[in-house]
């Protein structure tokens, strides 16, 4: 019996007889001496900064049923007090968790406990960067929210730029001027003062500061990492397709958009993307290991479709010469100077039947219009690569446009008619326009309406569109034309050579021209004009020899790629040139 209830029982035996002075009084031994209490710590013996702890007393014990008070000290300045206690420690290190059991008597006993506290790694909950292209000279800001599970850890953050460029802040903001234009992957990497870290990347666009040039801003595209990148395609949306080198040396397709250029990652060794229709679908070519040939691919929202090879056979000469809706169109040379071509149509592919013969398929597409009517040239004889004749192919069906003028000639009397044409573009009336030569052999701009073939004198008839204007290039060398309702305008030039690219349905013609000092430049012309307007070689922060003009679209807008070295006394660019996709962005 515990000696607080036998001291209550003699004062009641005491006060009970206290008013009978003959009852005797029972001696009571004092209570005997009180013990001390047993403490004990129940908790893991290790942790992780950062989380939470819990430490229980409930297993210490008093040997007299006493009840017990608890007090707790952690090692790190921390204290609590209760029979089950949570703690959170701020840093890494060995603690000491003390408890002392106490008591009613003020007897206590004492537990230690040794604690293990590992380091936990910093975190990088976000980073802001810009969205968009950063105009040089501007300098990219990068914003950064860090935190670290251990509060008592102080931090750096180091910025990794993409350009060869560090830097090491004490604070999440960082700040950094590029040199060239292109795509960069910035690492920022946070570090506690224990050598633990956490990076994550961001990706920034760097663009040419804003250049003018006659009411066109003239816009450096960028690359993938690489040193070359060239435009093949736009859309009326300002979009832009191409093929640029990467970091390794890999030619990849890239799609330009609101002032960043991004990887299509198509999944090919090497790919470039040619074509780009107003709904965003992309086409292009993906070059196979191991010599397996080139494949059209199509792309759109994220999302790569192998669309196999043109023909039975590979090989890495494969264009794209149309791209309407979700219908693709495209063209493959043997290594045998054969063509053979293909359309596809909401991904299933249809062979564009040649003349030479039903089951040929000798066929070059040059051109498609919105009704899928797909023209170009088509071999005649099989033995005789060099006789071919313009074609238009319609849901299967392949017809003959026949040529300017038919004359004979010697191939051992297997076909005497060796008259040549070819067609290179369509409109949505079915008007086609294209080439032929006489018997002097001797290149004629031709039209043809209704099957019958018109000649629009000597040289090259390029394209044509809807209100019937048609724009080319002379025999005469270095000479570009316009022809409306019958008469053919010569577009001036620079002051050199002349060769017109394209047209637009607004009969603006884009094409490249030499200029006095012998370099090429890029022009537009409109019809009304004496000569056409010099759009120049490019930004000017870009080392060129020169820039080629590709494609206009509707609204006036121009594509085309500055060269750093030409192949003498040619449009092209030399094997080891470095080029530049540009955009020349009509202003209004």
């Amino acid at each position: 019996m515990k000696a607080k209830q036998i001291a209550a029982i003699v004062v009641a035996v005491i006060v009970a007889g206290a008013c009978t002075k003959s009852d005797n009084i029972t001696k009571v031994e004092p209570p005997p001496d009180d013990h001390a209490p047993v403490a004990k710590i129940d908790s893991p013996a290790a942790s992780v900064e950062g989380s939470e702890m819990s430490f229980s007393a409930k297993s210490s014990t008093d040997p007299d049923e006493d009840p017990l008070r608890y007090q707790w000290t952690f090692g790190d300045g921390g204290a609590d007090s209760g029979d089950v206690v949570k703690h959170t420690y701020a840093d890494n290190g060995s603690k000491t968790v003390r408890l002392v059991a106490r008591d009613t008597q003020g007897l206590a006993d004492t537990a230690a406990l040794t604690v293990t506290v590992a380091n936990a790694p910093p975190q990088i909950a976000s980073i802001t960067a810009p969205t968009s292209a950063v105009a040089l000279p501007d300098s990219v800001k990068i914003d950064v929210v860090v935190s670290d599970p251990g509060k008592a850890d102080s931090l750096t953050v180091s910025f990794d730029w993409g350009d060869g460029k560090k830097n090491t802040v004490p604070k999440a903001h960082g700040a950094h001027k590029y040199g060239t234009v292109g795509h960069y992957t910035v690492q920022v990497t946070v570090t506690d003062d224990d050598g633990a870290s956490a990076s994550k990347t961001a990706a920034i666009d760097v663009s040419a500061a804003p250049q003018l040039v006659d009411g066109y801003e003239v816009i450096d595209l960028g690359t993938l990492g690489g040193e070359s990148a060239r435009p093949y395609g736009l859309n009326d949306n300002d979009a832009v397709v191409g093929a640029s080198t990467t970091s390794n040396g890999e030619l990849h397709a890239f799609l330009w958009k609101e002032g960043s250029i991004r990887d299509l990652a198509v999944g090919f060794p090497e790919s470039r993307a040619e074509k780009i229709t107003r709904d965003g679908l992309i086409a292009g070519v993906g070059i196979m290991a191991e010599n397996r040939g080139a494949q059209v691919f199509e792309w759109k929202n994220g999302v790569t479709t192998n669309l196999g090879l043109v023909g039975i056979a590979g090989g890495p000469q494969v264009k794209i010469t149309g791209a309407l809706g979700n219908d693709i169109l495209a063209w493959h040379e043997s290594e045998m100077d054969r063509f053979t071509s293909a359309i596809w149509r909401n991904g299933a592919r249809q062979s564009i039947g040649g003349l030479y013969s039903p089951s040929s398929d000798e066929a070059e597409a040059t051109g498609m219009n919105d009704s899928r009517q797909v023209v170009g040239a088509s071999l005649m004889h099989g033995g005789h690569s060099d006789i071919y004749h313009a074609f238009i192919w319609e849901n299967g069906t392949t017809r003959d446009l026949g040529v300017l003028q038919e004359f004979t000639c010697d191939l051992n009397g297997d076909y005497p008619n060796c008259g040549n044409s070819r067609a290179n573009d369509i409109n949505d009336k079915g008007d086609v326009v294209g080439t032929s030569w006489d018997s002097d052999f001797r290149q004629h701009a031709v039209l043809w309406v209704d099957g019958v073939v018109h000649d629009l004198g000597l040289g090259i008839a390029l394209t044509i569109n809807d209100a019937g204007d048609i724009a080319g290039n002379s025999s005469d060398p270095g000479h570009g034309y316009f022809w409306r309702d019958g008469t053919r305008t010569d577009i001036g030039s620079l002051g050199g050579a002349t060769f017109v690219a394209g047209m637009n349905g607004q009969s603006t013609l884009v094409g490249t021209s030499v200029a006095a000092e012998g370099r090429l430049h890029v022009f537009v012309w409109q019809p009304g004009q004496s000569t056409v307007t010099d759009l120049g070689t490019g930004p000017s922060n870009v080392r060129s020899a020169g820039a080629v003009a590709v494609a206009i679209n509707t609204r006036g807008d121009v594509i085309g790629y500055t060269c750093d070295k030409f192949v003498e006394g040619t449009q092209f660019c030399a094997l080891d040139a470095k080029t530049h996709a540009i955009l020349w962005k009509r202003r209004g």
